[in-house]
């Protein structure tokens, strides 16, 4: 299946808000074979920016995924060489740390 890089981006962010896997979507993908790339400066920072905005909505989903887990295996805790409070929140914060 041929893909423009800005309908895929489309699709993507759609599934996400829409609650669907996007695992079938990312599985259609012939990332060789993406057309539609920005062809000037504009087209990419809209670009950067609507990609960003797609990282923001998965990166909302790390924290809850996390609580599962740690949920799941009561001998996980917090710790030296473990994953630490701070990984869980979004980049832009932690740089703030």
């Amino acid at each position: 299946m041929l893909h423009s890089v800005p309908a895929l981006v489309d699709e993507l962010e759609s599934t996400l808000r829409s609650n669907k896997d996007p695992l079938p979507l990312i599985n259609s993908v012939q990332w060789g074979e993406l057309i539609g790339w920005p062809t000037n400066l504009d087209e990419a920072r809209r670009l950067k920016s609507r990609v960003e905005a797609v990282m923001t909505l998965l990166q909302g989903l790390h924290a809850p995924v996390r609580a599962t887990l740690m949920a799941l295996n009561p001998e996980a805790t917090y710790g030296p060489g473990r994953d630490r409070a701070a990984d869980l929140l979004p980049s832009r914060l932690h740089h703030r740390i």
